[in-house]
């Protein structure tokens, strides 16, 4: 959709300077609405950028599950001890602050405080 929408707009630009170089148009409307254009094609490509960052997190949190989800079924039954690869594959990194402020931030961006 947004992709869709980069490539009309482009389109758009384009056609709008051919215009402009085979015809006589108003060089101060013409200024206006190409920057109008190129305004909706730069808007566009902000939010595209943004879905494609969020797309990326999401894949990268998804690969951090099924690691996660590897190490849970390596298992055998109940855990009766602190298991370093499970904390490892669930756990992104803590930050103590003091002894009573400590935060574990997990893979998939959670956060709490401890």
């Amino acid at each position: 959709m947004l992709q869709s929408e980069l490539a009309v707009t482009a389109e758009l630009i384009q056609k709008y300077v051919d215009e402009n170089a085979r015809n006589a148009i108003d060089q101060a409307e013409y200024q206006e609405n190409y920057n109008a254009l190129v305004e909706r094609f730069n808007a566009a490509q902000t939010r595209l950028d943004a879905v494609l960052v969020q797309i990326s997190g999401a894949k990268a949190r998804g690969q951090s599950i099924r690691v996660f989800v590897a190490e849970l079924e390596k298992q055998e039954g109940l855990l009766a001890e602190f298991d370093d690869d499970l904390w490892c594959s669930l756990v992104d990194y803590a930050l103590v602050y003091s002894k009573d402020d400590m935060r574990f931030t997990f893979k998939d961006g959670t956060e709490i405080q401890a």
